[in-house]
C-alpha cells in the first residue's frame, strides 16, 4: 500500500494504515497484512450497531436488567440472597446474613466522587430498611 523513502519515518505510514483501517468499512488486515474485501469488517459492523443505540440509553438499561436478573435468578453464589435493583431500601431484608445487593444502571458511579447517586442509594440500603434504621448495619 506504499513504500518508505530513506529520510522518511516508517511510523507514519503505520500511523496512516492504522487510521484507514479503523475508518474504512472494507479494509481489512492482519498481522501487517492489509487488503480490500467485499465483506465490511467486523469492528465496522460492530460500530454500526453501537452508534443505532448511542441515542436510546433506555434499550441499553432495559437489556442489561433483563439479563442481570436472568442470571442471578438461581445462581446466588455465596450469598444468603441476591437482589437485583431493588426499589428502594425496604426490598432487602434486615437479616443477619450478607446479600449482594445490585444498583440500577442509572445509579452510575464516577471514579474519585465521593457523592453520586450510587453511593447514595448504597448508603440508603445499608442504614435503613424502608423508614427504619436496621438492626444490622455495617458501622
Amino acid at each position: 500500500m506504499g513504500c518508505v523513502q530513506p529520510g522518511e519515518q516508517p511510523s507514519v505510514f503505520g500511523d496512516a494504515l492504522r487510521r484507514l483501517s479503523e475508518q474504512l468499512t472494507y479494509l481489512s488486515s492482519e498481522s501487517t497484512r492489509y487488503w480490500f474485501d467485499i465483506r465490511p469488517t467486523i469492528k465496522k459492523i460492530a460500530s454500526d450497531r453501537a452508534a443505532q443505540y448511542e441515542h436510546k440509553p433506555e434499550i441499553v438499561e432495559d437489556e442489561i436488567t433483563k439479563r442481570i436478573k436472568y442470571s442471578v435468578r438461581n445462581d446466588r453464589g455465596d450469598f444468603a440472597g441476591v437482589h437485583a435493583f431493588p426499589k428502594n431500601s425496604g426490598d432487602v431484608p434486615d437479616e443477619q446474613a450478607c446479600r449482594l445487593v445490585i444498583l440500577n444502571p442509572s445509579s452510575v458511579q464516577r471514579k474519585q466522587s465521593k457523592e453520586s447517586d450510587a453511593i447514595q442509594a448504597a448508603q440508603d440500603i445499608l442504614e435503613n430498611r424502608g423508614n427504619i434504621p436496621r438492626l444490622y448495619r455495617i458501622l
